[in-house]
């Protein structure tokens, strides 16, 4: 696949990866896994609303400063293999919500596990998101990224188990993907997701702070993508509509990254499609 980004295209990733088909879960060997192409594209905002610059595509998960690198983190990969839900995370500086009494244990690793875990799973304060009804339910939201090794998120994460380039694979090879058996269709969010789906263009999410502050981040327009071959759209078309999965609220820095991501199914005329990103 070509990739041609415009000179205004926001920083962006292609990747190829796969999934279950709809209403199906992989099996014991992954017979039924549907190549998909993830195009990722960020975004940044001030609290204020207006866009600064959104900085590279995130390859790696980013740890807190003197943590190690397992964890916990402070941001998250943009490429992570999928989101099971909308992910809304707000970062801070840790001594702005760590107790004292933590914050002595703070200093090369290893982390004391209380104070990791205090980091992954404190409360912020509240979330509630607005699409176009007026918003809903205000939900508890905690700082920080739970591990993808542990817990829930265990059996939610597809493990790479190879250094290979995930956009040069051909085909499905189960010694290189370990996915857990019962892996379903949310792969690269690739079908809308249960509970929070993806942000749109105009959803609101209210963030409330334990001290009474509130901002409100209006999601903005989407970036364009589209598949050409030869300047025309292809026929039969491939629709896509980027949405944004993961949306950061830097307390410190005083922004919001986005996410946005598209999937799609990868068939073999795409091989050499153009990508358009702007």
């Amino acid at each position: 696949m070509n990739i041609e980004a415009a000179a205004t295209a926001p920083p962006h990733f292609f990747l190829r990866g796969f999934r279950a088909p709809p209403g199906q879960v992989f099996d014991a060997n992954h017979p039924n896994a549907e190549p998909v192409g993830t195009v990722v594209t960020r975004a940044r905002l001030r609290f204020d609303g207006t866009a600064i610059a959104a900085g590279d595509v995130r390859l790696d998960d980013e740890p807190y400063p003197t943590f190690p690198a397992e964890g916990p983190f402070k941001c998250e990969s943009d490429i992570a293999p999928w989101k099971p839900v909308a992910d809304v995370v707000v970062v801070d500086r840790l001594v702005s919500f760590l107790t004292p009494l933590q914050q002595v244990d703070l200093g090369p690793p290893p982390v004391p596990q209380a104070v990791a875990g205090h980091i992954e799973l404190s409360n912020f304060g509240t979330v509630a998101v607005d699409r176009g009804g007026g918003f809903g339910a205000i939900t508890a939201r905690p700082f920080g990224w739970r591990r993808r090794d542990t817990g829930v998120r265990l059996n939610q994460a597809g493990r790479i188990g190879s250094a290979n380039d995930p956009s040069s694979l051909s085909g499905f090879k189960a010694d290189l993907f370990d996915l857990p058996d019962q892996y379903d269709n949310l792969l690269q969010n690739g079908r809308p997701l249960v509970g929070e789906a993806p942000f749109s263009p105009g959803d609101r999410i209210r963030f409330g702070d334990a001290a009474g502050p509130v901002t409100v981040l209006t999601i903005p327009a989407a970036p364009a993508v589209a598949l050409t071959r030869d300047g025309a759209p292809l026929d039969p078309p491939v629709n896509l509509t980027p949405r944004v999965d993961t949306v950061v609220m830097d307390r410190e820095a005083g922004h919001f990254s986005l996410t946005w991501r598209v999937a799609f199914v990868w068939e073999a005329r795409l091989e050499d499609a153009t990508l358009e990103i702007s």
